[in-house]
């Protein structure tokens, strides 16, 4: 007459595979619900989400290993996130209980420069930049689309599952 249920999670571990083969090497590992869409950076490190005190949050894993918080800040921050140029990261941020919006910071410092309004309340399953870190193309309930990072609105672009950039 008993239900047991458990709310723990399994464990998921990041790899990093060498291209020419050889042990992988363990980058973190965390709840297996929180791990997705983690974000390589220059230095090696990488952008990876997690969830604080019931909160969404993204984190800077160091070279070194260690964890530290992307954003010093109380709203949450969370995937899809994307590298814009080389000093800025796209992620969708917003206070707990508003719809979320794409905001872009500055890299490794987490300081918010701005924040794409007219995306307010998305959803997006995907992100990514231009090369030349003037667009940002994602995709939200089907459809891909594209927002200048210097204002405006988002346009309608097709039908899309996901959006990936070859570099």
């Amino acid at each position: 007459g008993s239900l047991i249920v458990s709310t723990m999670d399994g464990q998921a571990e990041l790899l990093k595979i060498p291209a020419a083969g050889g042990v992988p090497d363990q980058v973190v590992t965390m709840a297996a619900n929180l791990l997705t869409s983690p974000v390589e950076l220059a230095d090696a490190g990488f952008l990876i989400p997690n969830q604080v005190l019931g909160r969404r949050r993204l984190l800077i894993r160091a070279p070194d290993g260690q964890l530290r918080p992307f954003l010093d800040s109380a709203e949450q921050a969370t995937p899809p996130a994307t590298l814009v140029g080389a000093n800025q990261v796209a992620f969708l941020s917003g206070a707990v209980g508003q719809p979320p919006m794409l905001t872009i910071a500055t890299m490794p410092e987490g300081r918010i420069v701005k924040r794409l309004e007219a995306t307010k309340g998305i959803a997006p399953q995907s992100l990514v930049a231009s090369p030349d870190g003037k667009t940002l193309y994602y995709v939200n309930a089907g459809e891909l689309f594209s927002i200048d990072i210097a204002g405006g609105t988002p346009k309608k672009l097709r039908p899309a599952n996901g959006v990936a950039l070859d570099p």
